[in-house]
């Protein structure tokens, strides 16, 4: 981006007087359709124009996206149930046999090898708890550090509510705020059209 000479813009548009700006720093941008001089706030809002009609463009184009993606993700659902049955059906005939032959198959090994894969009994452990299992271990955990391992818990700062805090308290903590400006843009998506 190239920078230009400066020059003042009155603002104009309500009853009040006009309000004088200070020297407008105007700024050169190059872009696909070549370039463009911003230098005056007339000049942003044909930025913003341009913008909001781009945004548009890329709703469309993503929204017609998501079209051909659910209905291609809907034919290769499709496709695949009828292969998800036979599998299931192949799974549950296989587990069958398998449980049902468990003495004269595996009375010496807990697996057997074949050719296309491995059959057998794999040990499997379950906890199966009720409704009031995690108040008695919050209980015992006061007591014992060992039932304290049975819950799990996710520890993450957060900074929403450390937005609101005192200098002095974030210096407890070792942190700190850090307030800035930032240039922001919003369009009126709603008053574009096709031209």
């Amino acid at each position: 981006m190239s920078q230009e000479a400066k020059s003042p813009v009155v603002i104009s548009g309500s009853t009040e007087a006009p309000v004088q700006l200070a020297e407008l720093t105007p700024v050169r941008m190059a872009w696909n359709e070549g370039s463009m001089l911003i230098n005056s706030l007339e000049s942003v809002d044909s930025v913003l124009r341009v913008l909001a009609d781009r945004m548009r463009q890329i709703q469309e184009i993503e929204a017609q996206a998501e079209k051909e993606i659910d209905k291609i993700t809907a034919d290769k659902v499709a496709q695949a149930r009828p292969i998800h049955l036979d599998i299931k059906n192949l799974e549950d005939a296989l587990t069958l046999f398998i449980e049902e032959n468990k003495d004269a198959l595996f009375s010496e090994s807990k697996s057997r090898e074949l050719n296309f894969g491995t059959i057998g009994f794999r040990q499997s452990t379950k906890v199966k708890t009720k409704k009031d299992t995690l108040e008695l271990i919050k209980g015992f955990a006061k007591d014992n550090p060992e039932f304290r391992l049975a819950i799990k818990i996710e520890e993450k700062l957060n900074k929403e509510a450390m937005k609101s805090w005192p200098v002095e308290r974030l210096n407890q903590v070792n942190a700190k705020k850090e307030i800035k400006d930032i240039p922001f843009y919003e369009t009126k998506e709603f008053q574009i059209k096709d031209v």
